[in-house]
């Protein structure tokens, strides 16, 4: 396996929104920005 670079980060980025959502996404990260 090699580094991981842009373009490995953009799909792991799509499938985390596919599998979430992107509602859950952002509830998610208001809930961390509060912390």
């Amino acid at each position: 396996m090699g580094t991981i670079g842009l373009p490995e980060l953009l799909i792991v980025l799509v499938i985390v929104l596919l599998v979430f959502g992107v509602g859950r996404i952002t509830k998610i990260g208001s809930e961390l920005g509060k912390g």
